[in-house]
């Protein structure tokens, strides 16, 4: 587990949080990005749902707590119509024993590398570092968990995981790990990012992840909107 985000018990605040407030450039970063955020949610709310906003608050707290108070009986739902639908339901007590199982899968496999999109459970459990111990590339998906990855950094927003980052850093990290020209331009850093990141990807258009995708398996092509469906059109059609 990051000792970023679980540091050793018992913990105190205190020494990180003056630590931080010597940051100054964390404090701008973050400062100005939750701000906007916060400024940019009020106007969208105001916007799409005017004086109905607290009723709408009112529906979600309500819904919230109806599966805070029903959660076993939900938990049992979603396992039998999961399975009825011929997904494979594994139940861990502990993180320990989920990266177990997850583990247990890639070696029945016989998985060397794999892909993995943003998750606030992968990070409870550390399935990450798990799996960079048994020898099993892993490779970020969401851009601002893989700049993370690269860095050796942790998430440090639920949301926005590397709020706390600008493109500055970013700029510095790219020609560090990954030998990139030195930009801050926002648009260029990500076509950076793509190049690398769909390097574990270089697809010949054999059809055999679209025979293996369960959404595409669920949904059929013309869902997708693109003359490249399933996972090969998240390849090919940006």
């Amino acid at each position: 587990m990051n000792p970023l985000i679980a540091p050793q018990l018992p913990f105190d605040m205190k020494p990180r949080a003056r630590e931080a407030e010597r940051d100054l450039k964390l404090q701008q970063f973050v400062g100005n990005a939750t701000h906007l955020k916060d400024s940019q949610r009020g106007g969208i709310f105001d916007r799409d749902f005017g004086a109905g906003y607290d009723d709408l608050r009112t529906v979600a707290r309500d819904t919230k707590q109806y599966a805070l108070d029903h959660l076993d009986e939900l938990l049992e739902r979603f396992i039998a119509n999961a399975e009825a639908s011929g997904a494979h339901i594994h139940a861990a007590a502990t993180g320990r024993d989920a990266c177990a199982i997850a583990l247990d899968i890639a070696r029945a496999h016989h998985a060397k590398s794999c892909v993995k999109s943003k998750s606030m459970v992968t990070e409870e459990i550390g399935l990450l570092p798990a799996f960079e111990a048994a020898g099993i590339k892993t490779l970020e998906t969401d851009l601002g968990e893989f700049i993370l990855q690269i860095d050796g950094d942790a998430p440090s927003h639920i949301v926005t995981p590397m709020i706390h980052k600008d493109r500055v850093a970013t700029a510095k990290s790219f020609v560090r790990e990954l030998g990139a020209r030195y930009t801050e331009d926002p648009e260029e850093l990500t076509k950076i990012a793509r190049e690398h990141m769909r390097g574990l990807l270089r697809c010949i258009r054999c059809g055999a992840c679209l025979n293996a995708c369960p959404v595409y398996r669920k949904v059929g092509g013309h869902s997708y909107g693109s003359v490249y469906a399933g996972p090969i059109g998240a390849v090919l059609t940006p």
